[in-house]
């Protein structure tokens, strides 16, 4: 009896893991500022990277400074960022209320109303960046830097710059020593 229904939770687990399809990442659309629908293959940057993001979520508001500064800072290597809202749980409005008073660029956000790139990336958290390369590898996941120890609980001291130092390393040609990092923020709705 127990044989059988271990095996009869495997077969449920199993199948509700594969009804949930991943999107090849050729086909994967997302809207821009404008609603406007785009292939993410034709977003350009030797290197992308990608923020998801929430304006309610106050470490996303926390780390747009940062990310704004990197971005800058970055723009001269052919590095792209673009700052993803996932699904429609955040009414437009409110999301064009927070990239202005954030002073997001409007041409580096994007919604994914489909969760398209958040299945993609198997990304669950706000704010989670991601380094793609143009074929769609995925080189770094996860936290922006060290600074954010949990919700609400951060460090005095930033000592580690995870998404900085992994765009640096492929810049210079080199294989991201640190791959993947814990993101701490918001559960992405």
């Amino acid at each position: 009896m127990k044989r059988f229904n271990l095996s009869l939770v495997i077969f449920l687990l199993l199948s509700i893991s594969c009804d949930k399809k991943i999107p090849d990442y050729a086909q994967i659309k997302l809207d821009d500022f404008s609603g406007k629908q785009n292939l993410i293959t034709s977003l350009n940057g030797t290197l992308m990277v990608y923020v998801f993001i929430s304006p309610e979520c106050p470490l996303s508001e926390n780390y747009t400074l940062t990310l704004s500064k990197l971005q800058e800072e970055l723009k001269e290597k052919d590095v792209e960022f673009y700052y993803v809202f996932p699904g429609t749980f955040y009414p437009r409005p409110q999301i064009e209320q927070f990239v202005k008073v954030y002073g997001l660029p409007e041409r580096s956000i994007y919604y994914d109303p489909l969760y398209q790139l958040r299945d993609y990336c198997a990304a669950t958290i706000t704010p989670e960046a991601f380094v793609f390369d143009q074929l769609g590898k995925i080189h770094y996941r996860g936290a922006i830097d060290n600074w954010a120890i949990t919700l609400g609980k951060q460090r005095q001291v930033i000592s580690e710059h995870y998404l900085y130092d992994a765009i640096s390393q492929l810049n210079e040609g080199q294989k991201v020593k640190i791959e993947k990092t814990r993101a701490v923020g918001c559960i992405i709705e």
